[in-house]
């Protein structure tokens, strides 16, 4: 039994065996293995498996480059000059314009030919010496000398490009275009002032401020935002009230001396006061037609302040843009995690009261309800007394809480005037 099977295991070759070539020489597979590998030079067969020697890559041939004529380089090289010209437009109508050099020289300011009355002929020459030093351009517009007393500025600024909300960028013009400013300044001296009063003129003065020609030339109507600039109007009527003031004394004076003759009435000084009556066209004037009023006292503040306005003009589009970027404020109720939390950010709304203080005022009152409860039951001095000797810790020093701050959170909390908090 044992015989057989050694036999027949004898017999049977291994799988080592099987792959011998020279177990079966006779074997079909392997005389074809043979004639493979003398026509190959002995090449062994490729593997079932990927090999994990590293292949080199086969490098791919470049495609040869097509030799362009003189005629197709010079149009590809206008196509390439063409795209960095359309790319540097783009460049230039989102470049960020915050600077006063950036936005004055866009800017185009008519000056009226009323200012050539007394007083405000001195104006011009530096106003435009100051404008035309930040590049803006300054144009003399006779329009309108007949019926206008005042000095008048319009402002236009010069189009390169056009906001596109959707995309969120400035989009380059193709052509430059002149736009109308909403803005329209008036500059006058009291004597004009107090004349277009008496004549009841002053509110057309104001509301035929923008010129035909303007309207004509940019085809944009806005609602114009108008500005009174008054030079000297105090001293104007401080003179006028000492002179009204000495020609009374003189006229009591002449009649002193002259007792025995025939007595003649006296004039008294005008009841009705001349400021009131200003006082009223200027409100009047803000109140119903919303025009802005600045009243400076001399010539140089009144340039200083139109050359101010200029610069607020030329830079506007820009700042309404920044200020609708911005993310909005955050409207809605703050609430702290836990109470400590709360209770500390409702003594933070407190001014001048630090993190220190309140870490001090945490610790000796752990909770709202026992701060509140212990000030309601003391008067003023005596939660003074109480909140001033707490010992603040910042870091190696220490300070005390003090009477001032202490005045503070008593208000804060325990008062009933709203306003006590702005005197404590």
């Amino acid at each position: 039994m044992h015989e057989g099977t050694s036999e027949t295991s004898s017999s049977i070759p291994s799988p080592r065996q099987l792959l011998s070539p020279y177990l079966r020489p006779d074997s079909p597979t392997l005389a074809v293995r043979r004639q493979t590998k003398r026509a190959k030079g002995c090449v062994s067969p490729p593997p079932l498996f990927l090999d994990d020697t590293p292949t080199t890559p086969v490098q791919a041939s470049r495609p040869r480059r097509t030799k362009l004529t003189a005629e197709e380089r010079a149009k590809k090289q206008e196509q390439r000059l063409r795209e960095l010209t359309e790319r540097q437009r783009w460049r230039d109508a989102n470049r960020v314009r915050q600077r006063r050099s950036d936005t004055m020289r866009d800017l185009i300011v008519h000056l009226d030919g009323g200012f050539n009355h007394d007083g405000l002929d001195s104006l011009i020459q530096p106003l435009r010496e100051k404008l035309l030093g930040d590049e803006a351009s300054v144009q003399f517009s006779p329009f309108s000398q007949s019926t206008k007393k005042f000095g008048m500025i319009v402002f236009e600024r010069r189009v390169r490009s056009k906001y596109d909300p959707i995309q969120k960028l400035w989009e380059p013009l193709d052509e430059e275009q002149v736009q109308r400013e909403a803005t329209c300044v008036h500059v006058t001296m009291p004597e004009q002032l107090l004349e277009s009063i008496h004549t009841n003129s002053l509110v057309n003065q104001i509301a035929e401020a923008i010129p035909p020609e303007i309207q004509a030339a940019t085809h944009v109507q806005k609602p114009t935002r108008h500005t009174l600039v008054i030079i000297g109007l105090d001293a104007y009527l401080r003179q006028q009230r000492s002179a009204k003031n000495r020609d009374y004394i003189e006229s009591v004076r002449q009649r002193m001396q002259h007792a025995g003759a025939e007595s003649r009435p006296l004039k008294l000084p005008d009841k009705e006061d001349v400021r009131c009556k200003v006082d009223h066209a200027i409100l009047q004037l803000q109140m119903l037609h919303g025009c802005h009023v600045v009243q400076v006292p001399e010539l140089d503040d009144a340039i200083l302040w139109l050359h101010s306005i200029a610069c607020d003009v030329s830079v506007r589009p820009y700042k309404l843009l920044e200020v609708r970027r911005k993310a909005p404020m955050r409207s809605g109720s703050i609430t702290g995690r836990t109470e400590l939390s709360t209770y500390q950010a409702m003594l933070e709304q407190i001014p001048r009261c630090a993190p220190p203080a309140i870490r001090a005022i945490t610790q000796k009152y752990p909770t709202f309800f026992c701060l509140l409860s212990t000030l309601e039951r003391c008067t003023l001095e005596e939660s003074i007394d109480l909140l001033a000797p707490l010992e603040c810790h910042s870091g190696r020093t220490t300070r005390n809480l003090g009477p001032q701050l202490a005045r503070r959170i008593y208000e804060t909390f325990t008062a009933e005037d709203g306003t006590s908090i702005i005197d404590s």
